[in-house]
């Protein structure tokens, strides 16, 4: 389908673009899908991903989604980082993490979305700050998902986030929530440089 209607609108640049996306994803889809029931996930080894062109990425995607719902989304990455990561698994980690912002979201609600290089625990790792001013999370929520690591004024959505948290920890890094109602939530992950162990 996806293929006939680029034919079709071969002329509209957006739609080829996002055509494009939604192939991209059919076949990276696939591929994790023939490999989860084959294999187990830890043969996923992470390699050297350019995290602007990531994040370039993750920001076209949800695009539309956030034009619909009226919510402005900024991305601030300066610079070129080489990031240790297995790509489509931290992608899909991160769009769960924007997706629970954007449905929280009312019209006229802000996401921003920053990435900075940061000494954590004796390592340099990159830190990537999603920020909203949405309603915050209810307390308990964290609990229920098992984000032990949170202490009791930082709060998760969900089953998702637990996903999300096991994919950063998998890559050596980290998924830490700041929460407080009627004030918005923080999600912060952590990454470890090219170069940097990964030790799980």
């Amino acid at each position: 389908a996806v293929t006939y209607l680029k034919g079709r609108y071969r002329e509209d640049d957006t739609f080829l673009e996002f055509a494009e996306i939604i192939q991209q994803e059919i076949t990276n889809l696939d591929t994790f899908i023939s490999g989860f029931l084959s294999t187990s996930m830890d043969d996923y080894d992470p390699g050297a991903v350019d995290l602007q062109g990531l994040l370039r990425r993750i920001e076209t995607i949800i695009s539309l989604q956030s034009a619909a719902a009226g919510v402005e989304v900024t991305l601030v990455c300066e610079g070129s980082l080489l990031v240790r990561m297995n790509r489509f698994q931290v992608e899909h980690a991160l769009l769960n993490i924007l997706n629970n912002a954007l449905q929280a979201l009312p019209e006229g609600g802000h996401v921003v979305i920053e990435s900075s290089v940061e000494q954590v625990a004796g390592k340099e790792m990159v830190q990537i700050s999603i920020s909203d001013d949405g309603p915050g999370m209810p307390r308990g929520e964290v609990t229920r998902a098992g984000l032990s690591r949170i202490s009791s004024d930082r709060r998760g959505r969900g089953f998702g986030l637990f996903l999300a948290r096991e994919v950063f920890q998998k890559h050596g890094g980290f998924l830490e929530i700041h929460s407080e109602q009627g004030k918005g939530t923080r999600v912060v992950v952590g990454l470890p440089l090219v170069g940097e162990s990964s030790s799980r």
